[in-house]
C-alpha cells in the first residue's frame, strides 16, 4: 500500500498496528563521474517498491525522501545537503507525525550512508521522547546491512558494497542504463594497511576514522565500479529486496509489553524516577 495514493478516511480507519510503515531515504550527491547524482535514491526507491509489491497488506510505503545528510560530499559538485543536526530534526518530526497519526511500527530504509548516523539519533531521541509508550517499534538500517548476507553474490568480484563501486553501478545499469557511462567509470581510495580498518570495504572496519570524503578518493568513486554489468544489477536487486521481505515480515511480529506493569522494575510514571 501506498501512502501517497490514500485518502483521509483510509488512514482515519486502518488497522494501524498490522502496518510497517517503510520509509525510504536517500540521497542526491556524486557518485564518481558514471552514475547520476540520484543513484542512492533509485536503488533505494527501487527496493521500497519491490518490498511494498511483496507486501502490499502488510506494507505502507513513504515516498522516497532524497534530501539526505551528504555534507561529506559538498567537494565535489552535485550534492544537496543539510547538516546532520537538520536532518536529525527532519527525521525526528517525520516519525512522530507517523506515531502521532497511530502507526505503531515504522522502519527507515536508507540507501545512503550518510544518513545512518543522523537517523539512528533521531530515532534514540523520539524513543526516549516517548518513553511512555509500550507499544510501538523504530527501525532503522541500510539496505547494505540488513540483506549483507544476500549481497555476498559468486557473482561479484569485489568484497563489499561501497560508493559509486561495482555493487552500485550495476544495479543502476540494470534500473537506468542509459544514465550510466561506463567509459567514465573508474574508482580510486586511500589505501591502509590495517587488520582495523578498510576504507575500500575490502573488510569491516572495526573503528569509525573522521576523514574527508575527497581525501579517500580523487574520482569521486570507491571500488571497481568498471566491473559492474546489468546483469549483476539484477541478481543483487532481487537478493536484495527478497531478503528485506524477510525482515519487514519478521519485523512485523515482534511483540511488546503494553504498559510498565509489564517491566515490574521500571518506574510508574508518577514515581520521580530518572527519565
Amino acid at each position: 500500500m501506498k501512502y501517497w495514493e490514500l485518502k483521509r478516511p483510509d488512514i482515519e480507519q486502518m488497522q494501524k498496528d498490522e502496518k510497517v510503515v517503510v520509509v525510504p531515504l536517500g540521497s542526491i550527491e556524486q557518485h564518481g563521474a558514471h552514475l547520476p547524482i540520484m543513484t542512492d535514491s533509485l536503488i533505494g526507491g527501487e527496493i521500497g517498491e519491490r518490498i511494498e509489491a511483496a507486501l502490499p497488506d502488510t506494507v505502507l510505503l513513504l515516498p522516497m525522501q532524497w534530501l539526505g545528510a551528504s555534507h561529506h560530499h559538498l567537494q565535489f559538485p552535485g550534492a544537496i545537503s543539510v547538516p546532520s543536526s537538520v536532518y536529525i530534526d527532519m527525521v525526528y518530526h517525520l516519525c512522530d507525525c507517523l506515531l502521532t497519526a497511530g502507526f505503531r511500527r515504522i522502519y527507515l530504509l536508507l540507501s545512503h550512508g550518510g544518513n545512518d548516523v543522523p537517523c539512528r539519533e533521531a530515532l534514540n531521541r523520539l524513543a526516549l521522547d516517548r518513553r511512555d509508550r509500550y507499544d510501538y517499534w523504530l527501525a532503522s538500517g541500510g539496505y547494505w546491512a540488513v540483506a549483507e548476507e544476500a549481497l555476498r553474490r559468486p557473482e561479484m568480484e569485489t568484497a563489499r558494497l561501497t560508493h559509486a563501486c561495482e555493487y552500485e553501478t550495476a544495479m543502476v545499469q540494470h534500473l537506468r542504463p542509459e544514465l550510466v557511462d561506463m567509459d567514465q567509470a573508474q574508482g580510486h581510495c586511500l589505501e591502509v594497511e590495517s587488520r582495523y580498518f578498510h576504507p575500500n570495504g575490502d573488510g569491516p572496519n572495526k573503528v569509525h576514522v573522521a576523514i574527508p570524503f575527497e581525501h579517500l578518493t580523487g574520482v569521486g568513486a570507491l571500488g571497481r565500479p568498471e566491473l559492474g554489468t546489468p546483469e549483476k544489477g539484477r541478481i543483487l536487486l532481487q537478493a536484495v529486496a527478497e531478503q528485506m521481505v524477510d525482515f519487514v515480515q519478521d519485523f512485523s511480529r515482534w511483540k511488546r509489553g503494553g504498559s510498565p506493569a509489564d517491566f515490574p522494575f521500571a518506574p510508574a510514571p508518577d514515581s520521580g524516577g530518572a527519565r
